[in-house]
Parts: structure tokens; sequence; C-alpha cells
């Protein structure tokens, strides 16, 4: 079987896909140095070229692992970096920085990132994770939400682009270099989720669906030669979704209906589908130079990375042209924000800030993290307090996972002193772990905040009065 291999040419940041004339068969080792000296196809004048690619020859240095010094003082508030649910996160290319913006438009800073940023996305916990297409050794890097640095996975990465956590915390990435998408569980240990015979063709762009199927933007193939849309399933089974409307097919973003928009590098437009993989036209073209990343916000405005002028054009839901919503470092990619929708904590990992009866972990294979916090209560009064870290302003529907036993008491939740939902019974005949949904809380800022469980009373049959925790979930509400 012989493939057409394609190589990537540099220029101010852009990743451009080139076509040799020569097919190699598959697998046939190709090095980063030679993709790059691929023959040109054209896109640009010959001037122009030896100018640009002079420009992109500039080394860019690597910044120091360890703990991540602000760019500005906007971005270190009472000793925290990372993460805000009100601004956009952009990675610069050329510039090697990660430039934050307020949904305002103003800018809030840079800092430091490794070299050739990419793709980058959150974690619900807060965590940033920055792809890099670092020609010494490509990575991914984890930024804690104080600051600190350091190296999540470097194994079974080829130009690495495009990040995507589905909904079970596991890692997606794109590698346009071996045509494979590399999954990473949360450990770091990656394994190949999908490659060319999944249909991927120099894979760019990552988003999923609310079913939690992949949609992944290949930048060459399809009916026209400028790529296509693959969809694949959580299994990894893959098909064509679409393939008509493409020129060098780039980033994806899906609205909240569910339609998949794409943008085109070459034509600098953007191609909008329903979610049947119907081709509903040309979403918008105003205003966009070579794009790259997008995203929606909560309000269903579109941002995109415009890499060819260094910034980020705006378009209302409808593709309205809203205009420049912010001017960038050289060569915009992959823009993301912080709106996490699921905020899960074991209660053994959480910070006991107090309790007046005995309290321990107790090791339980049965429970959802292999162990759980037991309360030894004996009146009622007794209470556990925890910390729990809120991420994210905004209304979540609270869940408490519990262990069930002939011994346990009945509790309320309090939270920041106010009584959440009805006080719930531990006790039961048999052993066991449950869910009980305590109903909705409003968190209007962010930070450690108090859950304080208060034991109320016990059942009638109950032996005793303790309380057994495994996990508290906060679900955000739409």
């Amino acid at each position: 079987m012989l493939k057409v291999n394609r190589g990537y040419r540099r220029e101010r940041g852009w990743d451009v896909v080139l076509v040799e004339s020569n097919p190699s068969p598959v697998g046939s080792p190709k090095t980063h140095e030679h993709k790059m000296r691929s023959r040109l196809n054209g896109l640009f004048l010959a001037a122009s070229i030896i100018l640009l690619l002079a420009t992109w020859d500039i080394p860019i240095a690597q910044s120091a692992r360890g703990h991540l010094s602000a760019g500005s003082g906007h971005l270190n508030t009472a000793g925290h970096i990372l993460p805000s649910s009100d601004t956009i996160y952009e990675t610069n290319f050329q510039s090697g920085t990660i430039e934050v913006f307020s949904l305002t438009g103003s800018d809030l800073g840079v800092f430091a990132m490794p070299v050739r940023p990419t793709g980058l996305v959150f974690d619900n916990a807060g965590n940033l994770y920055v792809s890099s297409d670092d020609r010494a050794g490509y990575s991914i890097e984890k930024i804690t939400p104080d600051g600190t640095v350091s190296v999540f996975a470097t194994s079974g990465l080829s130009i690495p682009h495009a990040l995507k956590f589905d909904n079970a915390g596991n890692l997606y990435v794109t590698n346009p270099g071996s045509s494979t998408i590399e999954k990473f569980a949360p450990d770091g240990v990656g394994v190949v989720f999908a490659d060319q015979y999944d249909g991927l063709n120099y894979p760019i762009d990552l988003v999923f669906d609310a079913a939690g199927n992949l949609y992944v933007s290949n930048a060459h193939g399809g009916g026209g030669g400028g790529g296509a849309i693959v969809k694949l399933t959580p299994d990894g089974i893959g098909s064509v979704f679409a393939e008509s409307g493409f020129h060098t097919a780039y980033g994806l973003a899906m609205d909240s209906a569910g339609n998949l928009y794409v943008s085109n590098f070459d034509t600098s437009t953007i191609e909008k589908f329903s979610p049947d993989g119907t081709d509903l036209g040309l979403f918008a073209s105003a205003g966009l130079n070579f794009p790259h990343g997008m995203i929606f916000d909560r309000a269903g405005n579109l941002y995109v990375a415009n890499n060819g002028n260094s910034t980020i054009e705006k378009f209302s839901s409808t593709g309205a042209d809203l205009g420049v919503f912010a001017n960038t470092g050289s060569g915009p990619h992959f823009l993301t924000m912080f709106a996490p929708s699921h905020l899960h904590f074991e209660c053994e990992a959480l910070k006991r800030q107090a309790s007046s009866a005995p309290y321990r972990i107790l090791q339980d294979p049965n429970a959802s993290g292999g162990a759980y916090g037991l309360l030894k209560a004996t009146v009622v009064g007794d209470f556990v307090t925890y910390k729990v870290p809120i991420v994210a302003a905004g209304t979540y529907e609270v869940k408490v996972g519990i262990q069930t036993r002939n011994d346990k008491g009945i509790f309320q939740l309090a939270i920041a002193g106010i009584n959440q939902g009805t006080p719930q019974d531990e006790y039961s005949t048999t052993t066991g772990y449950e869910a009980r949904d305590l109903g909705a809380v409003t968190f209007t800022s962010t930070g450690n905040t108090t859950f304080q469980f208060v034991v109320t009373g016990r059942n009638a049959s109950s032996l005793g009065y303790s309380l057994a925790f495994d996990y508290v979930d906060l679900d955000l509400v739409p």
C-alpha cells in the first residue's frame, strides 16, 4: 500500500501541509527536517517565502522547568496564575508564549512556555496542558494552578497539535507527523487511539460531541483533496463525517446545537456542518487570515485565531463579523477556555480542615478511588469539615458518594455554613456504595470552600453514628 507523504513548512509559525510528488510506502521513515524541506506548493510568492523562512529560523529559547514566571502581574493574583473561567488562553507558536485575554479583549499578559507551543487544554481541576512542536523533542507539559511546570508526556508524539480531554479524564493529541491520535491516561501512559487505517491523514484538530464521539480534521485527503472530517466512536472506530468544502481543513469547533465548524487554512474561510454531516455552506470569511484554532464562548460567539496577521477575530452565532477581538503574539495557533463541566473530588484526597471525632482513611477496592474517609462519630453533632477547591464560579449539582452499612448515622451537609439538600441516612443492612443527590448550589467566586458533614441522628436499627464518605461530585448546570 502506498501513501503520499506530506511535509510541513513553517512560515511565521504557520503549519502549511505540503505534498511531495513522489509517494513513499506507509510507515517509511522521514525526519522532521526532511518534512520541512519539502517542495513548496505555490501558496505564496517566492520572495515572500524566502523572507518568511528566514524569519522562522530565528531560534527561540526554551523556558526553564519548575515554576512558571508570569509576564504580567495581572496573571499572578493571590499567588495563582491559573485558571480563570472568564478568559481566553491562546498559544503563539512563533513567539513561544501563551497569551491571556479577558472576554472584553483586554490583553492580560503572557507567560513563558515550551518552544513552538501548539495545542492547549484545561482539565477539570484547572491544570493546563500544552503540546510543544519542539524539533529538539516533542512534549506535552502540565502547568498546575500555582504555576508549577512538569512534563506530562514525551512518547507517542509526532508534531503534536490539538489536545482534548474526554469525560473520563483521558487526554487525546493529534499527531500530523504520523497520522495518529495518541490517547493518554491520567497517569501519562499513552496508546495509539486511531491511525491512518481509521481514516486519519495529517490530523490537526479535535472536538468531542455530547455522546463522546471524537471529530478530527484531516488537513489532506477527502473528495476534493483539501481535507476531510473523520468521526471516531468512543471505541476508536472511524468513518467519514464530511469531505466537502475543505481547503486544508484545520481548526474545529462545535456549538451547543451540535453543529460543527471547520476553518480552511488555504481559503481563509469557515465552513459549517449540521450534526448529521450536511454541508451548510460558508459560515464566515470576513476578517479571516489563514485561520487556525477556534472556540465558542457561553454566549455562542466564535473566536478564531488568525495565523496570518496575528489576531483573534470574533463572530456572532449567526456569522456576523464582530471585528478584531485582540491582537496576539506571532503565529497564534489554538484557543481554549476554562469551563469545567464536572468536578470530582475523592474524599481521601481532600484536605480535612477539622473533625470532632476520630477520622481516618480506609482502603477498599469497591470505593471509587480505592479508598474512603471514615468519621468514627459517637454522638449527634459530631462533624468532619473538608476544604473543597472551587476552580470556577457557577451553579453546580452536588452529589456525594457514601458507604452504607449497619453502623452508620444520618448526616446533613452544609456548604459555607448553609445547609445543602436534606439529611441523608447511611444505614443499610448490607455494605455498599451509593451516590446521593443534594441539589444545586451556586458559587459566586473561586477558592477553597467549606463542606461540613454533621451527624444529625441515626436510624433506629443502626448500631452507631459513624459516617463514611467516598467522593464529592459537582456537575455544572448549563
